[in-house]
């Protein structure tokens, strides 16, 4: 019989002992084992586990109950159920089933449907594959599909469905504690890389001989979730199959101590909702955790070196037991004894930083800001911590909640800038990723583009003068605007970029052009090129304006240095 992780159902079953009971699932909740007419308990006080039958069908099914959690006079609570033909104790193959990573891969199936009423189809997902190195368990990690035709209900037509399954193959046999921790390890791996809660329905298990089996582990139902077909998801799907080995191998053994210990616990700020200053001051409370891990890890707030220091506490300890007027005023009864080299390190820690700002701000500079800068600066530390402080001491919040809601989101935001370095994410897919502005995490926060596409080497750039950054600043009427250049400086056009809006896009245009380009280049000289630029950004001095759909007129040469122009004349855009 198939369990899933949603059922819920009452199954009567016998005992090995030939007494009866109730076999009970309920989403959420330990599966209750109860016995009627029975006062005192079932299985003796060092018992783990036992085997029950269901004995409406004769015994076919079989049901091992593991994980003894609690008891009372007629009823056991358990962790796990497992039923099937697989030998429990040689599972080595785990499969999760999770309904979400069809959504994900969807994209990749393609349909059509022709004109003679032919349906063509690609629906083949490739696998995602990844080999795990010094693992001291888990051997390799696939994510596979598997494809279901079937008539529809009414019979007039069919179902195609497809599935995809999170599969991890072990070198020895896998215990099902083991199994029930590694299905928490996926779903808050998946939410991290959704951007909102994942959850599994089904977990198969296999043996050396392919035989499967079920296993049910108490889990929450997930009430709400983003969308996670593209775009949507925090991780793009195409960017999960160039990261998929990094990501296992630094999620399930290179930082597993991290995940486990640190960065589990933003699993459930997933599920929280509307209470600003309270998320931020838990989020806060985790960075804070995560920086002093890593501050020390990498000795980054030592105020003298490891040799140095050791030296210092040496010499102190030294002194204090051999000074006579050091040692008497130590005595028996001192309340702490600095001759003991571990109080006096407790003491006089060799460490600089002590608030969660300057170990924030001495790790990012540590790893570098490229990545962080984008959404977050030093300034925003300060008020975090005025946020998350008032919260803590239970003050009334002073600032706005919009405001609030922007530093919420920029220490969310760093948070999963975190995450998946540690999950083994370079910079610049993680700044590719930002680029896609879909998932709602990613439209709450306030980000700089240009740091971002500077990052990126995608930015265009041109200098104007005040005046002209000014100008385009205030404009709104205007959509399009036509650009020349004087030496160094670029300036608009006004009278070409006039009749642009007049004569190409104006009530009364005449124009034959196909495109903008093309018509500004009949109005200019032949020794100049015309070239559409879809992005680009102003700057004078600091400020910098970011313009969509202009057109450049310039040399040949310069108009090819911008990235991806539409130049006038040419048969294909121009990298």
């Amino acid at each position: 019989m198939e369990l899933t992780l949603d059922c819920e159902k009452q199954i009567n079953v016998k005992l090995g002992d030939g007494s009866y009971g109730i076999l009970s699932f309920e989403r959420g909740r330990f599966p209750t084992l109860k016995c009627a007419n029975r006062f005192e308990p079932f299985l003796s006080q060092d018992a783990d586990e036992i085997l029950v039958h269901d004995y409406v069908s004769g015994g076919e099914s079989s049901y091992y109950l593991s994980g003894r959690h609690g008891f009372s006079y007629d009823n056991e609570l358990f962790d796990h159920v497992y039923t099937g033909s697989a030998d429990r104790n040689q599972i080595t193959q785990v499969s999760f089933i999770m309904p979400q990573l069809s959504v994900y891969f969807n994209h990749e199936i393609k349909r059509r449907l022709k004109k003679g009423g032919d349906v063509s189809a690609q629906t083949n997902i490739e696998p995602l594959h990844a080999e795990l190195v010094n693992s001291n368990s888990i051997k390799n990690v696939n994510i596979f599909q598997s494809k279901h035709l079937k008539d529809n209900d009414n019979g007039d037509g069919f179902v195609f469905t497809s599935t995809l399954d999170i599969n991890f193959t072990y070198d020895t046999p896998v215990s099902m504690e083991e199994i029930s921790k590694l299905m928490f390890k996926v779903t808050n791996l998946f939410t991290w890389l959704f951007g909102t809660p994942s959850y599994v329905t089904r977990v198969e298990l296999y043996d050396g001989d392919s035989n499967k089996g079920y296993l049910y582990v108490p889990s929450h139902k997930v009430k709400e979730t983003e969308k996670v077909s593209q775009p949507y998801p925090f991780m793009p799907a195409d960017q999960l199959r160039t990261s998929f080995q990094a990501i296992c191998q630094s999620y399930f053994v290179d930082n597993k101590f991290i995940f486990d210990k640190i960065w589990s616990k933003t699993i459930p700020l997933f599920n929280i909702k509307n209470v600003l200053e309270y998320e931020l001051m838990l989020y806060a409370s985790i960075l804070d955790k995560y920086f002093s891990y890593r501050v020390d890890r990498h000795e980054l707030s030592n105020v003298m070196s490891q040799n140095d220091y050791a030296k210092f506490i040496s010499r102190v300890t030294s002194l204090a037991e051999n000074d006579p007027l050091i040692a008497g005023v130590i005595g028996e009864g001192a309340v702490v004894n600095i001759a003991d080299e571990t109080t006096l390190k407790r003491l006089i820690p060799n460490r600089s930083a002590a608030t969660l700002n300057k170990k924030a701000k001495t790790y990012l500079r540590y790893i570098g800001k490229t990545v962080s800068d984008v959404f977050i600066n030093d300034k925003d530390f300060y008020q975090i911590k005025e946020i998350r402080d008032r919260a803590a001491h239970g003050e009334m919040e002073t600032l706005s909640t919009q405001q609030v809601y922007l530093y919420l989101n920029k220490i969310k935001m760093l948070t999963m800038y975190l995450i998946y370095k540690d999950l083994g994410v370079s910079e610049n897919s993680f700044l590719e990723l930002l680029c896609i502005p879909y998932n709602e995490m990613k439209q709450g926060c306030r980000m700089d583009s240009f740091k971002r596409d500077i990052a990126l080497n995608k930015a265009n750039i041109m200098q104007v003068d005040e005046s002209t950054f000014n100008f385009l600043k205030s404009e709104r009427g205007i959509f399009n605007f036509v650009f020349s250049r004087e030496q160094h400086i670029y300036y608009v056009d006004k009278e070409l970029t006039h009749r642009l809006k007049v004569e190409f896009f104006g009530e009364q245009a005449t124009s034959k052009h196909r495109n903008i380009e093309e018509f500004v280049q009949s109005l200019v000289s032949y020794r100049k090129k015309a070239a559409y630029i879809s992005e680009s950004y102003v700057q004078y001095g600091k400020q910098t304006y970011l313009l969509r759909g202009i057109v450049v007129i310039d040399k040949l040469s310069k108009l090819q240095s911008f990235r991806k122009p539409r130049i006038a004349g040419e048969s294909c855009d121009n990298t």
